[in-house]
């Protein structure tokens, strides 16, 4: 088994094309979930990293990207975290980094080509 991914986001079709788009990079294993909760469930599976959606969709009884991260964290320190996100506002991207997120890569149309830098920075 290689290095174990975690995506995490709430729409299903992102996932699913995570999933296609990063299972065959180098020795990697992927796992997705739709919701921080999911995601919590399975850190003894003990992620290389986690990738984590910042807008997902939030009910009265889940969490969002931040407090996901506050889990991840608490879990342990050391599993790098990036961030995903269509925002650029300073102080979501400083509130994310303030908690331990290791790099917050916006949604922009090269969004897939800088994942893929930064998965094989971090886990290479």
């Amino acid at each position: 088994m290689g290095k174990l991914i975690f995506f995490v986001d709430d729409e299903r079709s992102i996932l699913h094309f995570m999933e296609y788009t990063f299972k065959n990079l180098a020795d990697y294993d992927v796992m997705t979930f739709q919701s921080g909760e999911e995601c919590v469930k399975h850190l003894e599976k003990d992620p290389s990293l986690v990738i984590i959606d910042h807008n997902m969709a939030v009910t009265q009884d889940s969490m969002n990207g931040l407090d996901l991260l506050l889990k991840i964290k608490e879990y342990s320190k050391d599993i790098p975290v990036i961030v995903l996100s269509g925002t650029r506002e300073e102080d979501i991207i400083k509130a994310y980094s303030k908690f331990g997120a290791t790099k917050f890569v916006s949604k922009d149309s090269f969004f897939v080509d800088t994942l893929k830098e930064e998965i094989l920075r971090f886990l290479s």
